[in-house]
């Protein structure tokens, strides 16, 4: 079973049937505010989903799809950023992102 929470400890989105986040399809949610801190999110879709205030801290991100997503105030330090990921239409008025981000 997949949980994410939020910052709080609350459950913000859970699926009995998958047992990782990588390759899972979370587009359209609602998961701001979402720990999704040292995670593998490898091939994960977050297309046009609010991550905002999310906290993406060391978590793999290898091939993720965050076009047209809400990343307001997300946290993204210690992420290595990769040309696989797409950010097209994304709003990136992040809160902190790791030196390798030009």
């Amino acid at each position: 079973m997949v949980r994410i929470y939020d910052t709080e400890g609350d459950v913000l989105f859970e699926d009995k049937n998958s047992e990782k986040l990588a390759g899972m399809d979370l587009s359209g949610l609602d998961l701001s505010h979402g720990d999704f801190s040292e995670k593998d999110l490898s091939g994960a879709d977050f297309t046009g989903s609010d991550l905002s205030n999310a906290d993406f801290s060391n978590a793999i991100v290898e091939d993720t799809n965050f076009e047209d997503a809400d990343l307001t105030g997300a946290c993204f330090y210690g992420v290595l950023i990769s040309e696989a990921l797409s950010f097209d239409g994304a709003i990136l008025d992040v809160y902190k992102m790791h030196d390798n981000w030009d």
